[in-house]
């Protein structure tokens, strides 16, 4: 059985090419969760219907896929891996609180 790319899917659902941000995040959605790929284009399409959460989540994914890249490197100073390791804490808090506030469960 052939494999459609999230590309496909999107071109499916909007019956044009898709724009690269919106594409780049089906794709980051289908690796980050090892997702399938029509179910990452349905939720990246979802998700641009309020572009400012959809790349902002986009932006959020690619950070950290540069951080965990960078980190395996081991080239980072002391200062530097703590500067990291303490924002990344802190952002971690400030998300699983977003994630856990009523909002959140409420609309899901």
């Amino acid at each position: 059985m052939e494999h459609i790319s999230v590309q496909e899917h999107l071109m499916v659902m909007t019956e044009e090419k898709p724009q690269p941000w919106l594409l780049e995040l089906g794709q980051m959605l289908r690796d980050l969760g090892d997702t399938d790929s029509a179910l990452a284009a349905s939720l990246a399409f979802d998700l641009s219907r309020n572009p400012i959460i959809a790349q902002g989540l986009r932006e959020l994914i690619h950070g950290y896929q540069i951080i965990k890249e960078e980190l395996s490197k081991d080239g980072l100073t002391t200062i530097q891996a703590q500067t990291v390791k303490n924002a990344i804490k802190s952002i971690s808090t400030n998300l699983g609180q977003l994630s856990n506030s009523s909002f959140v469960e409420s609309s899901i």
